[in-house]
């Protein structure tokens, strides 16, 4: 049934075009997975991702934790919740932000897990080299 299908649109709309359509689909898969990279390129998201881990907090305490301005904590959240990876929340007065996937922080320890690897082969590296002192 399924194959009958995908034939039948195969000759309806051309093997190119379908691969074109194909292509265009994991183009915006790859350019939204670089902008969510990219939301994680900065060192004070990274650490407000850390310090919300599976918890939600307010505003204040993230400030607090962080020794961010209010404002800067405030512009990163903002960016975090635009990507989809913070969501918001209103309790009276306070908006409270929670992680919208715990999975967020595997994919963190496991760049520091390859941060660790590159940099325990650059020490590797440097002790080889004569006149470092290492």
């Amino acid at each position: 049934m399924y194959r009958g299908v995908v034939y039948s649109f195969m000759r309806t709309f051309g093997l190119a075009h379908i691969r074109r359509l194909v292509d265009e689909a994991r183009w915006q898969v790859l350019r939204r997975q670089a902008q969510l990279c990219a939301a994680l390129g900065e060192p004070s998201r990274l650490a407000l991702i850390a310090l919300l881990g599976g918890e939600e907090r307010a505003v204040g305490e993230l400030v607090a934790a962080s020794a961010l301005p209010q404002a800067t904590v405030s512009r990163h959240l903002a960016v975090l919740r635009q990507h989809g990876l913070v969501s918001a929340r209103r309790a009276g007065t306070t908006m409270r932000y929670a992680l919208t996937d715990p999975a967020i922080l595997e994919v963190c320890a496991l760049v520091r897990g390859i941060l660790a690897r590159q940099l325990a082969a650059e020490a590797t590296l440097a002790r080889r080299v004569p006149g470092t002192g290492l």
